[in-house]
């Protein structure tokens, strides 16, 4: 009797402490005020009600139960704790009264501007299915914007980015596109919002069965939840688009525990490769008459030759057996394509590869032995045991990466990838545990938005492509907004191969013109991630590549990807939707002093912008690379009180891609700047200048190179009247493996060698 006394006076306090609004506060600006008799929610940015909630449910034998038709608060209860992810944390909990026992959390965060959404099922739900992967099956949050906003988010096959008004009918959603979708104003507040768990399922919708009702859930074609289940929601705000992809991408790494992929992460990465991929000359084409075993090893001999330090490869698909719908059946080597084997080949080349694998056949050879999921034109491999077997002997071949394409058609083309919530997680965890247990890294190609998402939870995911195949002349160079995504979220993106001349006869492809071997060149370098080049023999370009690495083919790379200016993502000056306006950025830093590197294409206006548009500070010097190039220096002045302005750029169709390359050096305390190895791209690499202290007296700079490999390195000291042209070009051969840069208060520089430093 007491004990029902006790309880009953506990349900009444709940009542009573909750029967009005609880504000609950997530770092510095966002919040959220919930109404603990009805579970309806408010989100407020910096006092402003940016969205108020619809309803909240879930659907089972082809009903909602929702709070519109009778879904009731049952009970309440509040907590605290702290989390190891984002420390301390408030949490309200909703109990609803329905069928099936269906539980809501509200979680924020003391220290970040954070929200976390959570349902949770703890006898699972029978029949959930509304039968369309536009729709979803639970919905929980669902918010309606109540400000005019802007709206960023990912489509479809390698995350194709799009901007617009919030509310304008260009949103898609569904299990391909539509998150992680951020939400921000005219001064760049910006609300992000993604699954934070069950990537693979979990979705938002403009929900047909509810009434168009903005929604995030559980895809539309999942059969039944399983009992236990739990599927989370993340909003994090921040002021910008990048830093708020940035700080929501490294949470959720931290939440995994996904330590982010690094330049030496593998060879591929790391050092100029070659590729043979769709859009490679030699994409299942040989030269000539000779076997790819040939003319793989005349690509060696073409590179060794023409001094081009190319230092791993890539296969594709024309090396391996194919069965049904011509999908793998067995992934080794065909006889007619390598007669010696591919050992034979890794011990005449010495050098790490990145092989390729599709899709497994319905009568694949694997099938007998490992345990998959069958339909009519695909099968789904869940088996750890296979995945370790395949790369374990494809290693001992010279593979350090697995490159696992066809990802979209596996997914799309099956139903067990969709109705079920584990299976196709399951699928990645298998490939990913297997390699990371070998000491392999896995290559993503052709992901959905969700495949980029789950690779948090997958080590081993080093690289993802960033765009579709290439084609000469294609525009699929346009990378900075899916890089972005890419690298939040701990992996490192690759733009394809590409050609580095324009007329290759004898191609493949319905046009054998590359238009922009330049602005490929220079793409593949300022994504980061691997270099490329895939010409025929005897057409490489060396000039345009050897801008991208040393002597040795070290990759010199920024110290992130080149994403997208923030304020290219607002309206043009006129204009009231935003578009994808062309203008990167990326920027290399040493203690306080950072070098940035600007990128611009296709403008069809004036484009004006100041340090500060760079997260930065200070003096800068500005020139144009290609300008200086070709022996022309003007400097121009950048700071908050002088922008740089880019010119619009005249568009032509069928022509080459106007585009335009800037690199800003900072004024150092001398009043002198380094422009560094002007060269190269990236000309104040990391991977060059290995350390340096701006502010030292006098400034010191440890150079890594190759013994016999020349350096240039280009100083900017406008008071020196001695010169014309204020530059000084100081020139030098390693003698060892490092140099050093020392430069007085008064911008006099030297190089010196190792043993007389």
């Amino acid at each position: 009797k007491m004990k029902k006394i006790t309880t009953l006076l506990i349900v009444c306090l709940l009542s009573i402490v909750y029967a009005e609004t609880t504000r609950m506060k997530a770092g510095e600006g966002l919040q959220v005020d919930i109404n603990s008799e009805t579970g309806q929610y408010s989100i407020l940015v910096d006092g402003d009600i940016w969205f108020t909630s619809s309803v909240t449910g879930f659907h089972s034998n082809n009903q909602w139960y929702t709070t519109d038709n009778g879904l009731k608060v049952q009970s309440v209860k509040k907590s605290q704790g702290v989390d190891g992810t984002y420390g301390n944390y408030s949490m309200l909990s909703f109990e609803w009264s329905s069928s099936v026992p269906f539980i809501t959390d509200i979680i924020t965060y003391e220290e970040t501007e954070t929200i976390v959404f959570r349902q949770e099922f703890p006898e699972g739900v029978e029949n959930t299915a509304v039968g369309a992967d536009d729709d979803v099956v639970s919905c929980f949050p669902s918010l309606v914007a109540q400000n005019p906003l802007f709206y960023f988010s990912y489509a479809g096959i390698f995350a194709v980015p799009g901007v617009g008004v919030w509310g304008d009918g260009s949103y898609k959603a569904d299990s391909s596109s539509g998150s992680p979708l951020a939400f921000y104003s005219s001064s760049l507040r910006t609300v992000l919002l993604s699954p934070r768990s069950n990537f693979m399922v979990g979705q938002f919708a403009i929900s047909p069965s509810l009434n168009k009702t903005f929604a995030s859930g559980i895809n539309g074609q999942v059969l039944a939840i399983p009992a236990g289940f739990v599927h989370e929601t993340i909003m994090h705000a921040s002021t910008g688009i990048t830093p708020a992809f940035l700080e929501w991408g490294h949470d959720l790494m931290l939440s995994y525990g996904k330590i982010h992929s690094s330049f030496t992460s593998d060879p591929f990465i790391q050092y100029l490769g070659y590729w043979t991929d769709n859009g490679a000359y030699y994409y299942y084409k040989t030269e000539g008459n000779t076997t790819y075993e040939e003319t793989m090893f005349m690509i060696e001999d073409s590179m060794k030759s023409i001094g081009v330090p190319v230092r791993n490869y890539q296969l594709d698909s024309w090396w391996y057996y194919k069965g049904k719908n011509d999908g793998v059946s067995l992934w080794q080597p065909m006889p007619s394509i390598f007669p010696d084997g591919l050992v034979y080949y890794q011990n005449k080349i010495n050098k790490p590869l990145i092989l390729h694998n599709r899709y497994f056949s319905t009568d694949n050879q694997y099938l007998k032995n490992y345990t998959f999921i069958v339909e009519e034109k695909y099968t789904l491999p869940l088996d750890y045991q296979l995945f370790y077997d395949i790369m374990a002997l494809a290693k001992t071949w010279g593979m350090q990466t697995y490159e696992q394409d066809w990802l979209i058609t596996v997914y799309q083309g099956m139903k067990a990838t969709q109705n079920n919530v584990t299976n196709a997680r399951q699928w990645l965890m298998a490939m990913g545990d297997a390699a990371s247990d070998l000491g392999l890294t896995l290559q993503y190609c052709m992901p959905l938005p969700n495949f980029i998402l789950q690779s948090v939870e997958i080590p081993a995911v080093s690289q993802i492509r960033a765009t579709v195949d290439y084609q000469p002349g294609n525009d699929q160079w346009k990378i900075a907004h899916s890089s972005l995504l890419i690298w939040s979220l701990g992996a490192i993106p690759f733009k394809d191969d590409f050609w580095t001349t324009q007329t290759q006869e004898g191609c493949v492809y319905s046009s054998c013109y590359e238009p922009n071997p330049l602005l490929e060149t220079l793409v593949a370098c300022l994504s980061s991630g691997p270099v490329g080049p895939s010409d025929r023999i005897g057409q490489m370009n060396k000039e345009y590549v050897m801008q991208t690495c040393t002597a040795d083919g070290l990759l010199l790379k920024a110290d992130t990807p080149a994403f997208p200016v923030d304020k290219t993502y607002l309206p043009s000056s006129g204009e009231t939707t935003p578009s994808l306006i062309q203008v990167w950025h990326s920027s290399s830093s040493f203690f306080n002093a950072s070098w940035h590197y600007i990128i611009a294409s296709e403008l069809e206006k004036d484009f004006s912008i100041v340090p500060s548009d760079l997260y930065s500070s200070g003096d800068y010097v500005v020139f144009d690379y290609f300008s200086f190039q070709n022996g022309t220096f003007t400097p121009i002045q950048f700071s908050e009180k002088n922008p740089l302005v880019i010119p619009a750029m005249k568009l032509e169709k069928e022509a080459a891609v106007p585009f335009a390359y800037y690199v800003a050096a900072p004024i150092l305390p001398g009043g002198f700047a380094i422009l560094g190895e002007t060269d190269k791209f990236v000309t104040m690499s990391r991977q060059r200048f290995v350390f340096m202290n701006p502010e030292s007296d006098p400034l010191t700079a440890v150079i890594q190179g190759t013994v016999g490999e020349k350096i240039t390195i280009s100083i900017y000291n406008p008071t020196n009247t001695a010169d014309t042209i204020p530059v000084t070009s100081l020139s030098s051969t390693f003698t060892s493996d490092t140099m050093f840069l020392v430069c007085a208060d008064n911008g006099s520089c030297q190089l010196k060698p190792e043993d007389s430093f």
